[in-house]
């Protein structure tokens, strides 16, 4: 059976404070502490534990508890010796503790059931933006195409239109010599942090390649297309990239390779081979081999 996320967070919590009061007692053992010094501590750390599994309402009722068992404790030994016995200032503090800790252990254990119930909620959704790019992350290639095959079914029912938009770098060779072996993940990570900064959450956007990312740029033009070209170069003519140990000042090239729907097609095959040929086209490299269905439409 499968057990609750909340349940295993709430088990971690109280694993670690059974935990740090096993290291505590210890100490105290080892240092001769009065009765009850052990009293005040088990208590405040029991309220603190039951706060965190059962919530604030149950926490509070059971600090109740707790102030009656310590002031209990000082009525009653009052009795067996025979002399009066006032709670002072130390008394005092681990009194006033035990409903603290029964609110803070109360209001994290409530939170914890709260973002649970939460991302079970929504967790397809945020799953689906996470990986379809529209959170502000990179999706990858299965996602990217998932993505454009539905946005061209969407763009077919509405009646609207969408870029589709290559990205990659011209001067790789360059770039190579200045970083090395590791040019290639360092310069995709800037460029995806560039896109994400450019582009809007609607817009799909994944890493394709060692450097290629693709765009799907909803309801937008030609020139809103060139736009966001324009806003991802000027980030990256001037990017500060850390190897070995010290930072280096690079500036990185973008060719684009740009497809209009429907113009330059109505599925997302077409769609594809138009912009990886004119991405190609744009870098002087050889264009893609048609896949059988590309060029019929």
């Amino acid at each position: 059976m499968k057990i609750n996320p909340g349940k295993k967070i709430k088990i971690s919590i109280v694993a670690v404070l059974l935990f740090s009061m096993g290291v505590a007692i210890y100490l105290m053992v080892l240092n001769r502490a009065a009765t009850e010094d052990y009293l005040s501590f088990v208590l405040f750390q029991g309220i603190l534990m039951v706060s965190v599994w059962y919530g604030l309402t149950t926490g509070l009722v059971f600090s109740l508890m707790g102030v009656l068992i310590y002031g209990g404790y000082y009525f009653i030994d009052s009795l067996k010796t025979q002399f009066h016995s006032d709670i002072g200032l130390v008394e005092a503090m681990w009194i006033a503790l035990m409903p603290v800790g029964a609110i803070v252990g109360g209001v994290l254990g409530d939170s914890v059931v709260y973002i649970v119930k939460l991302y079970n909620k929504y967790s397809r959704q945020i799953e689906s933006l996470i990986l379809s790019g529209q959170l502000g992350v990179m999706g990858n290639e299965e996602n990217f195409e998932t993505g454009l095959k539905e946005e061209c079914a969407r763009a077919r029912r509405s009646l609207s239109h969408f870029s589709l938009m290559m990205l990659d770098v011209v001067n790789m060779e360059d770039l190579q010599k200045k970083l090395g072996a590791d040019a290639s993940s360092l310069i995709a990570d800037k460029i995806s942090e560039a896109i994400c900064r450019s582009t809007r959450d609607i817009d799909r956007k994944a890493k394709l390649g060692e450097t290629l990312h693709g765009l799907i740029l909803v309801d937008c033009t030609q020139d809103q297309a060139d736009v966001v070209l324009d806003r991802v170069s000027k980030q990256l003519e001037k990017v500060e990239i850390e190897y070995r140990g010290r930072m280096i000042e690079i500036a990185i090239e973008i060719a684009m390779g740009i497809a209009r729907f429907p113009e330059d097609g109505e599925g997302p095959e077409k769609l594809m081979y138009s912009a990886q040929t004119n991405l190609a086209t744009t870098m002087g490299t050889v264009p893609p081999v048609p896949k059988e269905g590309d060029e019929a439409e």
